[in-house]
């Protein structure tokens, strides 16, 4: 039997303060064996996230809520509800149907609906085999992270020294502009 491989549909509701219309989305496909956190990093590199030092959260409407173990520590009074597991956790309780959300950035709130659909041969999903969370279509304008709209062609959206501009560099480093004949 074909190995499957959990399809899930993200939707990007809100973050920043800002509800989307129309909101942007995403399919993801999620490989047998996958945990809370690599389902985060999924989402987020489909998302274009690229600050990725943030808190997240999944969030059940049967209580549970599913984050780091410093933030349970926090949170946990020991009453029960909600629910606490860690990140770490495997997505067992993930069947077909079931919603809940994902909010990377505690802060800034980006707020995600997740629907679990019916699962595919991990072969037929495009670009697979399927063997980490990954995106395999989608639809939507992804807003920037920290709600920049950045110009390629005016510098003066990137701040001197931030991340962003160090990545800019190293890729300007090992891809020059080519010059035109």
């Amino acid at each position: 039997m074909a190995a499957r491989c959990m399809i899930l549909k993200v939707t990007l509701v809100s973050g920043r303060g800002e509800e989307f219309d129309p909101a942007p989305g995403r399919i993801l496909a999620i490989p047998p064996r996958t945990t809370y956190a690599a389902l985060a990093e999924g989402i987020d590199r489909a998302f274009g996230r690229y600050d990725l030092a943030h808190l997240v959260q999944f969030e059940f409407d049967d209580g549970l809520v599913v984050t780091d173990e410093e933030t349970i520590e926090e949170l946990d009074d020991g009453s029960g509800s909600p629910r606490y597991e860690p990140l770490e956790r495997p997505l067992a309780e993930l069947t077909v149907g079931v919603t809940f959300t994902y909010t990377f950035d505690l802060g800034d709130n980006w707020l995600h609906q997740c629907e679990v659909l019916p699962t595919k041969d991990a072969q037929a999903v495009p670009g697979g085999p399927v063997r980490q969370v990954m995106p395999f279509d989608g639809w939507g304008d992804l807003p920037d992270q920290y709600g920049r709209d950045l110009d390629p062609d005016d510098e003066t959206d990137i701040e001197p020294g931030s991340a962003l501009d160090q990545v800019l560099r190293r890729i300007a480093e090992k891809h020059p502009p080519r010059n035109p004949r």
